[in-house]
């Protein structure tokens, strides 16, 4: 695996993308200095304009991947091409070689977009921040992960408990 490589932390960032954002994405799109890629109407399922936000390690690898380019004169306005500078128009062929070495076969690209949104569930984040990371339309559709937040609920529960024993502390101490 290439944990901590600049290829794996923009695997991590495209996790959440549908494949075909992916195949489209050209660096006019991609702003290094703000960590964001714009994808503008037209170019996404909703036909919605979408901010997405580059954590720190996608920025870097985003640069990394262009000083690459530019390194081996690479020039080409999408982002992603073959080792020829070549426009990658579909990653079944590689994706299927990595798949199969992993020892998954059922595993599908679209998968990626569900692991992403299960791990940002398990970790807390609010359906409505993943709804808007995944570009779903409606938070029906991120509805889905709700039940992967079940230890999130609790300790919300667990918390306005403490928060409200605090309360009654403080007003018995009040009292005295």
């Amino acid at each position: 695996m290439l944990c901590g490589s600049p290829q794996n932390n923009v695997y991590s960032f495209l996790k959440q993308l549908r494949k075909i954002l992916v195949r489209q994405l050209t660096w006019d799109r991609v702003d290094l200095k703000k960590g964001w890629v714009y994808l503008p109407t037209g170019s996404t399922k909703t036909d919605q304009p979408r901010m997405i936000p580059l954590n720190t390690l996608a920025q870097n690898a985003f640069q990394a991947l262009k000083q690459y380019r530019e390194k081996h004169q690479i020039f080409h306005s999408h982002v992603f091409t073959n080792k020829s500078g070549q426009h990658i128009k579909d990653v079944k062929h590689s994706f299927d070689t990595a798949r199969k070495k992993a020892g998954l076969p059922h595993f599908r690209i679209h998968d990626q977009r569900h692991d992403a949104a299960s791990h940002m569930a398990m970790a807390g984040e609010s359906l409505y921040v993943i709804k808007e990371l995944l570009g779903h339309s409606s938070i029906k559709s991120t509805e889905r992960y709700a039940h992967l937040q079940t230890d999130n609920i609790k300790a919300a529960v667990n918390r306005k408990m403490t928060a409200t024993k605090s309360l009654q502390e403080g007003e018995t101490d009040e009292g005295k």
